[in-house]
């Protein structure tokens, strides 16, 4: 599924713009969408969460907080857009890098998206464990390169180690070769994506790539050369493998429980104070 916004207190009649990727979650009588939580615009920086006054929960509503309005992108069988769906509340983890977006029920759209095809969240939390080192993994996603079309690649899973930015995190990693951005399915906007891995278990959503070269058309420009390779050195180390053979690799959240994230639909949103 793909997610658009637009800014804040925006009129109904503003302009919607393509953002992230996500999963639809049935968690009746509700459907939600499950993406990456740095997806998520604050009204403030993030950064300021380390002005917040008192523990900082690991998964809160942050309805109030958005610096942003989302909806869900609906299209028809032919993958023309149809509408976009507004999303009523937003509910954001600390602990891993994820979120999950209630869409509002109401309308036609509402009453579409209810019926689509979607993953229990029960199914979801009854998946546990990975597959050995090696195996193949699919990723279906919508990069911002594909033109609106969904890619699917087949990925090869390479392990499970700590997220290079936040040790507390975990991270499931996979490597693919795409043969250049439009193939690419992490590549961004793809952000919020899950993997399908062998045995049926999906990863959590789409966190982070690393992108050494493509064989054709343009390469890689939002990391420098120097950053990339320290990167791909890093994630090497977690893993304790040499990744040569891959040109990308995609990093996603060790898929979190949704009961739980749920659950964060009751718990307030830190309370902040002053931060520069």
């Amino acid at each position: 599924m793909r997610l658009a916004s637009r800014q804040a207190g925006a009129s109904d009649n503003a302009t919607w713009v393509e953002s992230c990727s996500g999963t639809l979650v049935n968690a009746g009588p509700d459907m939600y969408v499950l993406t990456a939580g740095h997806c998520v615009t604050f009204s403030q920086r993030k950064g300021s969460l380390k002005g917040a006054i008192g523990k900082i929960p690991d998964v809160y509503n942050a309805t109030t907080q958005l610096g942003a309005q989302y909806g869900l992108q609906v299209t028809d069988k032919a993958g023309a857009l149809v509408g976009v769906q507004p999303i009523s509340q937003v509910i954001y983890s600390t602990a891993a890098d994820a979120a999950l977006m209630r869409v509002e029920n109401s309308g036609p759209l509402g009453e579409f998206i209810s019926r689509s095809p979607a993953l229990s969240a029960a199914e979801l939390d009854a998946a546990s464990g990975f597959p050995e080192p090696g195996s193949t993994a699919v990723l279906y996603s919508y990069p911002e390169t594909a033109g609106g079309l969904q890619v699917a690649e087949q990925e090869i899973f390479l392990g499970v180690a700590s997220d290079m930015y936040d040790e507390s995190r975990t991270q499931v990693y996979v490597g693919i070769n795409p043969r250049d951005q439009t193939r690419d399915a992490c590549f961004y906007g793809a952000s919020g994506s899950s993997a399908g891995l062998v045995g049926g278990r999906l990863t959590g959503p789409l966190s982070m790539r690393n992108n050494e070269s493509y064989e054709t058309g343009p390469q890689e420009t939002q990391a420098t050369p120097q950053q990339r390779t320290l990167n791909r050195l890093k994630i090497e180390q977690s893993l304790g493998i040499k990744l040569d053979e891959f040109s990308t690799i995609c990093a996603f959240a060790a898929y979190p429980n949704v009961t739980q994230l749920l659950a964060g639909a009751h718990t307030a949103p830190p309370q902040m104070g002053y931060s520069k």
